[in-house]
């Protein structure tokens, strides 16, 4: 996931793996807790990789190509526009 995130954001070295690492965290863990799961399918891994890229385009903070500016949070909301996606993988939690 990093090496495509770096590619689709153009951005050619290693300066910020550790920020884009760390928000690849976030978003699995994200979507492992709207989708009830302790596991991540390999299948919604596009998912995080366009969650940030989006972030990342849309961020005000972006002023040249290559910069990279997240949010640190990853709210259910944030995740509407994938649901689709996430139906699939959605498990019912039992108490």
């Amino acid at each position: 996931m990093l090496e495509d995130i770096k590619s689709l954001l153009d951005i050619t070295n290693n300066s910020k793996d550790a920020k884009i690492n760390a928000k690849i965290k976030l978003v699995k863990a994200a979507i492992q807790n709207e989708c009830n799961r302790d596991d991540f399918p390999p299948e919604l891994e596009n998912v995080v990789v366009d969650y940030i890229v989006k972030e990342s385009m849309n961020a005000t903070s972006v002023t040249a190509r290559g910069s990279v500016s997240f949010e640190h949070n990853v709210s259910p909301a944030d995740l509407e526009e994938y649901e689709p996606q996430l139906a699939r993988f959605r498990q019912v939690r039992v108490v």
